[in-house]
């Protein structure tokens, strides 16, 4: 069935407020430009940092001192914090690395907590090279002020975090609301 003379028309279907209903098992072809679909990944954000001191055999708070972006100012450069607001609450993707700057570490660990509780972790050990950790995951944001850092934790003496931003970031996006 063909609706309107040529593909310049516009169709409206229903007005503001109406619910349209497409049955299950059809088929919704696109041969142009779909809007209006899905989420927009937003908030965002991606933080780096440079070199930061690490303490043997404790929890240290990685605080990521510089953004490339943060479309909606929600990680904090000076706690190292991403929180979430009531309209940002939601399932969010998030993933940090950091990068040691000594070429021997028996064992180190990334997590990142929520609220303050380890829910994703990764560990690392005995390292002859410089040794770079990532984790990343799903965590799911439900409500306003809950938080997000990222914590590390190496059990060879004081180390330093590497100079390299490459090495040593934290970012993360909402996948859904």
């Amino acid at each position: 069935m063909q609706i309107g003379s040529t593909n310049t028309s516009t169709i409206n279907i229903g007005v503001s407020g109406d619910t349209v209903n497409i049955p299950s098992g059809v088929t919704i072809a696109n041969a142009g430009t779909a809007t209006g679909f899905g989420e927009s990944n937003t908030p965002n954000f991606h933080a780096k940092t440079s070199s930061q001191s690490i303490s043997a055999s404790t929890n240290t708070t990685v605080i990521y001192t510089a953004e490339d972006f943060d479309t909606n100012s929600l990680y904090d450069t000076s706690t190292g914090k991403f929180t979430v607001t009531s309209d940002y609450t939601g399932k969010y993707f998030f993933y940090a690395a950091v990068k040691y700057a000594s070429s021997s570490i028996s064992r180190n660990d990334i997590t990142i907590n929520k609220n303050g509780t380890a829910v994703l972790r990764t560990e690392f050990g005995n390292s002859t090279s410089y040794p770079t950790v990532l984790v990343s995951g799903m965590v799911n944001l439900s409500s306003a002020s809950d938080y997000v850092t990222v914590v590390v934790n190496q059990n060879d003496g004081t180390k330093s975090l590497s100079g390299e931003s490459e090495g040593n970031f934290f970012g993360g996006f909402r996948v859904t609301s």
